[in-house]
């Protein structure tokens, strides 16, 4: 990974921040909110911790549909180029 800021064809350093920042959000701010998350439904009731996660997979379907809906607008809506 390192190895492509150096190499990159057509770099610049504004790019290259924004790609540090991105793996620094993903590398350490989503395991953090894994583990709050996992720490959450260990303190919550059964059946509050069900539902927890009933209304998380609700809405995951409901954008996972949207995120579905918009690719077959744009796919459909492509025009080859000449």
């Amino acid at each position: 990974m390192l190895k492509y800021f150096a190499t990159g064809p057509d770099r610049t350093p504004i790019a290259d921040a924004a790609e540090v920042k991105r793996l620094l959000k993903h590398y350490l701010k989503h395991p953090l909110l894994w583990v709050f998350g996992l720490t959450a439904i260990d303190l919550l009731p059964v059946r509050a911790a069900g539902a927890v996660k009933g209304v998380i997979g609700l809405f995951s379907y409901i954008g996972a549909a949207i995120a579905s809906i918009l690719l077959a607008m744009i796919a459909w809506n492509a025009k080859p180029r000449a």
